[in-house]
């Protein structure tokens, strides 16, 4: 779901067998949400135990404070993309000021997410292209702080279009002009500004370290590199047709909201796996906890060529 509010308080009171509303057959937005539920599961568990393991066992790199606050916003998606799941397949009914507040703290925590990330691959480009400039301007505590006005941005753009673009809020003449501006606001900070930053640091970081030999490809550009694969492939493409379906009428809303949930799930329960993935490749240890992946994964400074030999030793 490429926002909680795409399903705009589950249609707004809506009868939830009036399937004529939706042009795409029903059982596909049937499908969509059945194969979200486990997987927003398991993303839920997954990225609950990233959060306890970096706030309790890991040491905390440098740029932690972004992947910190990215859990925390995935973990919000898939609390309420369950709570949409539950209300169509198993008819559970909630109050519709839950709804809608689930609503707005999904594209809250969405937003959040592109904007946080966008913000640590900048400064991790920053790192690697002017390593000196960079420690002697960077303040202490620049994470947090880039963190905490990330939140508020977001939070404002969020509250702006969801109040001006959804139907249970529009009048009888009701008046287009507000959605339209909100919208164009949206566009201009997601597809314009922060989707292209996105794209141009993860390629930047990718260049730079494949042509410096003396330093390789650390496994925290690794873990940045795969992260940002899957927001521009999975979550981005599909935002940017649901921002375009507030003006396109004839463009299948239901069915494309019912597939954007399906993407958003997957990504927000797969950037665990991520960490495990990156921090356990080529190690020769037969079991290692998690804490120590995670942590591997988030190194800025170790290269992943082959274990060295205390480290086969160990093993």
């Amino acid at each position: 779901m490429a926002k909680a509010s795409t399903l705009s308080s589950h249609t707004a009171g809506t009868p939830k067998k009036m399937v004529k509303y939706i042009p795409a057959p029903y059982y596909f937005k049937l499908n969509s949400l059945n194969a979200s539920v486990p997987i927003c599961i398991v993303g839920l568990i997954a990225n609950a135990i990233v959060l306890c393991l970096y706030c309790c066992k890991i040491n905390k790199p440098k740029l932690g404070p972004y992947f910190l606050n990215v859990t925390f916003s995935n973990l919000i998606i898939i609390v309420c993309n369950l709570e949409v799941a539950a209300f169509y397949i198993g008819e559970m009914t909630t109050p519709l000021v839950l709804q809608r507040l689930l609503e707005m703290l999904h594209i809250f925590a969405y937003d959040t997410t592109l904007y946080i990330f966008t913000a640590l691959t900048a400064e991790r480009f920053l790192t690697v292209y002017f390593p000196v400039w960079w420690q002697h301007h960077r303040f202490n505590n620049f994470s947090v702080t880039m963190c905490a006005i990330l939140w508020v941005v977001s939070g404002l753009e969020s509250l702006m279009v969801y109040f001006s673009c959804y139907p249970r809020f529009k009048l009888i003449n009701y008046d287009n002009t507000t959605c339209t501006i909100a919208t164009i606001v949206e566009i201009i900070m997601e597809v314009i500004i922060f989707s292209p930053s996105l794209l141009f640091f993860t390629l930047a970081i990718c260049i730079k370290r494949r042509r410096t030999q003396q330093n390789p490809l650390a496994r925290l550009d690794i873990t940045i590199v795969i992260i940002a694969i899957l927001l521009l492939l999975l979550s981005i493409p599909v935002r940017l047709l649901h921002t375009i379906s507030f003006w396109v009428q004839s463009m299948d809303w239901f069915l494309l909201t019912s597939t954007a949930l399906l993407l958003d799930s997957c990504t927000s329960s797969s950037i665990p796996f991520v960490f495990l993935i990156v921090g356990s490749w080529k190690r020769q240890k037969a079991f290692e906890p998690f804490c120590m992946f995670l942590e591997r994964a988030l190194k800025d400074t170790e290269d992943t060529s082959e274990p060295t030999t205390a480290d086969q030793e160990q093993a």
